[in-house]
């Protein structure tokens, strides 16, 4: 399927595939075009878009959002270690030695 995409009044040819449920679009533009519109083309990032940045009609770079983390629960891994009660024992002349000292 291809679509069309208007990014700063320029029409842009949009191959769209699918990944999962979500359809993702491909827009392709130039370096200097890039350059000067890198704030909408990361808009379009974030809205599941796709960017190939070409030069000299060669592709040479793809931009493309980086997957959202889940916040780190404290605790979690509580019951997945435990501590050892001399954790911060002075380390024996044997371990000094191994790590150089």
């Amino acid at each position: 399927m291809i679509e069309v995409a208007v990014i700063e009044d320029r029409v842009h040819e949009v191959g769209v595939h699918q990944v999962g449920a979500i359809e993702v679009g491909v827009i392709e533009v130039g370096v200097h075009e890039a350059k000067s519109t890198l704030s909408r083309l990361l808009r379009a990032v974030e809205a599941v878009q796709e960017v190939v940045i070409r030069r000299g009609g060669l592709p040479v770079a793809k931009l493309v959002a980086i997957p959202s983390r889940q916040p780190r629960l404290l605790g979690e891994d509580a019951e997945r270690y435990e501590v050892p009660d001399d954790f911060d024992a002075p380390l024996t002349d044997d371990e000094l030695r191994a790590f150089g000292a």
